[in-house]
């Protein structure tokens, strides 16, 4: 069985806002998954568009006596019957075919004779039910007996199945409608999914002279794919399997369910078979198992090249097929003509008289002169033809007259003294009557000796110019074996040919690959290497790098140790003088003498939180605060900066000789401080002015070396981002090259097929006309 030609369509119906789905040219993205089809219809696409990709070259296949198949395959709601039968506004599939036919068919009728035959019906549960027949009762019977599937000579068929001749649109149009609105209505119990299979089957008859060919296209509403029925589930894989066989070339098994049964009749010859899968993309599941099964069914085998080829050579042989039926028909003419001479001249023979053997006649050695006998009497029945024409016609005057002259008699009967005289005229004119026959059998006898003497020598170029045909058409039959042979010697010739031409062309493909792939491990080798050097430069730098951040990093973390011992110093300090400080105040200092009150302003200030967060963070890690709510500094800052001197009005500062007097009012002892003391406070006061001097520079270079860290680690980071770029970059070129790859692969498959049906065209077509010109020459 050759492999037939399939075409897998799609068409999405689009009801969500946001797609989920990509088209590609041939190629249906859906959640990741790629589908490669014939022809993807997205929402924009018009039932016209439709029918002029998927409906028209069926209609042309079956008007060139091809037959078609057309299945609409989807789950509920997915706009399976929209597409082959449409609405009031838009018609489908089915009708607009049917205006193609009768369109054509209206102009083909004045060379042909043409026949549209329209037959629907519907499959439910294995189960045959005749739309045609409901349509012509007028009544439902969805209880009544099945029709029957029978098979003759190899042909299945439908038995009692009423099949319609249809003589305009009107009717055709008429019975779709019909038949569509007498479908079974779906079951409310099984989720109100589809479980019927229509089928309409379209059958269109040409006979032109002795000539006659026939197309049938079938369309098939398949019932929803999301059914959980066991017998649809079962029906639909093993058309599944068959698609698949008609692709590979496989013989298809057709007999697992009814519908392949019935479609399988048709698939025997040359025929189109077209796949509408219908998807609805609001349905995820139903969708990708739609999806799912046109990816089980599409074949590798099934390209266009392939169809291409498949269709020249289909053609090709029908080309061949109507040739030898000519010849046959020619041939059988031939004998046609010889029997009937043969016959003729038997006749002859029979009514002239003489028995002749017609083969003696022909293969004898006297045969010219029977040949002139035959023909002389030839003549001479003619002529007797038509004289016995004559005969007939005289005796029906004699007829005529014997009937008058019955009714003379009746009249003489009556009137005897009358009618006498009339009698004895009437004798008297049959008397001449019959004199005149004589004659004229006489002169008719003189004229056929004279008819037969100057007919005889055309009968004689006739019947030479017969026997040098029946000569030169022996002859041909003689040498139709060299014929033959020669056909056979130039086929084989054809054949080495054909041998020597893929020889060549794949020693040169070879070269071409080799060359091919040379070149593309050489740049795979360069760019191997680049990549390779750029990681190594890049290496190289970043270990540099790491080794300078490393270097920076330990410095600056000696500088910070440095400084943080300087700060832990200069904070011992700033408690001792707080320790001082306190001791003034309450007189510890003096031994027992008056406190020393000391105004807010001349109170050093501690350092702040928010000012100093590096100093505080080193004092926690560091031990000396033990926690950030309760420390050292919460207690000086209480202890020395919550006073408020709300009653002092003026403070007095006399100094007399070497004593310092401090007065606070109200008026109190005075307070005598030496002035070796008073040097140990400046010196005390100058030690925590230059320690707070060396804080301020010590937290600037703190931040200097927190922003520098920072920088640090943007640099370290965008080092990691251009790594990851160059390894994604790395990647990416491994991904183009293995495309790369792919396309070179694709491209030589397709080089190759292209010059295996060039070469294959070229031999058929030179094996064509040397058959044409021996033949019709």
């Amino acid at each position: 069985m050759a492999s037939q030609v399939v075409r897998l369509y799609l068409r999405v119906r689009h009801t969500k806002d946001q797609a989920n789905y990509t088209i590609d040219h041939k190629t249906f993205k859906y959640n990741n998954d790629n589908y490669v089809f014939h022809r993807i219809f997205s929402k924009e696409t018009s039932q016209q568009d439709l029918f002029e990709e998927v409906g028209r070259p069926l209609v042309d296949n079956i008007m060139r006596g091809i037959n078609g198949i057309l299945l609409a395959y989807g789950a509920s709601g997915a706009g399976k019957t929209h597409s082959l039968l449409g609405d009031h506004e838009q018609e489908g599939i089915v009708q607009r075919a049917l205006e193609e036919i009768f369109q054509r068919a209206k102009v083909l009728r004045t060379k042909k004779n043409i026949g549209v035959v329209l037959s629907c019906f519907e499959i439910d549960k294995e189960r045959i039910r005749d739309l045609a027949r409901i349509l012509s009762d007028g009544k439902q019977h969805f209880g009544e007996e099945s029709l029957e599937i029978r098979e003759h000579q190899g042909n299945v068929y439908i038995d009692n199945l009423t099949i319609t001749q249809i003589d305009s649109l009107h009717e055709a149009l008429h019975m779709i409608q019909e038949g569509r609105r007498l479908r079974k209505a779906p079951d409310l119990n099984v989720e109100s999914h589809s479980l019927v299979y229509t089928v309409f089957k379209i059958t269109v008859s040409q006979k032109e002279m002795n000539i006659c060919k026939a197309g049938t296209l079938t369309i098939v509403d398949l019932a929803d794919s999301d059914s959980v029925q066991e017998g649809i589930t079962k029906t639909l894989e093993s058309l599944r399997h068959l698609i698949v066989d008609l692709q590979q070339g496989h013989h298809a098994s057709s007999d697992e369910s009814t519908l392949t049964k019935i479609l399988a009749s048709n698939l025997k010859h040359n025929c189109l078979t077209s796949v509408l899968f219908h998807i609805n993309n609001s349905q995820d599941k139903p969708s990708h198992n739609t999806l799912d099964y046109s990816n089980n069914c599409y074949s590798h085998i099934n390209n266009p090249s392939a169809e291409s080829v498949v269709f020249k050579s289909q053609q090709q042989i029908m080309r061949i097929r109507k040739l030898q039926d000519e010849i046959l028909d020619l041939k059988h003419q031939i004998d046609k003509a010889q029997e009937i001479h043969e016959s003729k001249l038997r006749g002859f023979g029979d009514i002239i008289g003489f028995n002749i053997d017609i083969e003696s006649v022909i293969n004898g050695n006297n045969m010219e002169k029977e040949k002139k006998n035959i023909e002389s009497h030839v003549n001479s029945v003619e002529v007797l033809d038509e004289v016995q024409i004559r005969n007939k016609r005289l005796e029906l005057k004699l007829k005529k007259n014997s009937k008058i002259f019955e009714d003379l008699q009746k009249f003489e009967s009556k009137n005897k003294d009358r009618n006498s005289e009339q009698i004895k005229t009437l004798e008297d004119q049959i008397k001449s009557v019959k004199i005149e026959i004589i004659e004229l059998n006489e002169k008719i006898q003189e004229n056929v000796r004279k008819k037969l003497n100057s007919r005889t020598e055309e009968l004689n170029q006739v019947l030479l110019s017969n026997h040098m045909e029946l000569e030169e058409k022996a002859a041909v039959i003689h040498n139709l074996p060299f014929t033959l042979q020669s056909i056979a010697s130039d086929m084989r010739a054809v054949i080495e040919y054909k041998e020597l031409g893929k020889s060549e062309l794949e020693f040169e493909l070879s070269k071409k690959f080799q060359q091919n792939e040379e070149n593309h491990s050489k740049n795979m080798v360069k760019i191997k290497q680049e990549s390779e050097q750029s990681l190594k430069t890049l290496d190289s730098k970043m270990r540099g790098f790491e080794t300078e951040c490393n270097i920076y990093i330990r410095e600056k973390c000696e500088k910070i140790k440095r400084i943080e011992k300087e700060i832990i110093g200069l904070y011992n300090l700033f408690v001792d003088h707080d320790r001082l400080v306190k001791n003034i105040e309450s007189g510890v200092f003096n031994h027992g003498i008056k406190p020393i009150y000391i105004t807010i302003h001349d109170i050093p200030k501690p350092p702040q939180r928010e000012k100093f967060p590096y100093l505080f963070k080193s004092l926690m890690t560091n031990g000396v605060l033990t926690s950030s709510k309760d420390n050292n500094f919460i207690k000086i800052s209480t202890s020395l900066f919550t006073k408020k001197y709300v009653n002092t009005k003026k403070n007095n500062l006399n100094t007399i000789g070497t004593n310092f007097r401090v007065t606070f009012p109200p008026a109190e002892k005075v307070v005598e401080i030496k002035p070796d003391e008073i040097d140990d406070e400046e010196k005390e006061k100058e030690k925590e002015e230059d320690s707070s001097e060396k804080s301020l520079i010590l937290q600037d270079e703190a931040g200097k070396l927190q922003q520098k860290a920072l920088d640090l680690v943007k640099k370290v980071k965008l080092a990691k981002m251009t790594i990851n770029g160059l390894e994604q970059r790395s990647e990416e070129l491994d991904v183009e090259i293995k495309k790369m790859s792919c396309d070179r692969d694709k491209h030589k498959e397709m080089y190759t097929n292209l010059m295996k049906s060039k070469i294959e065209s070229k031999i058929v077509i030179d094996s064509q006309k040397r058959l044409l010109n021996k033949y019709i020459i």
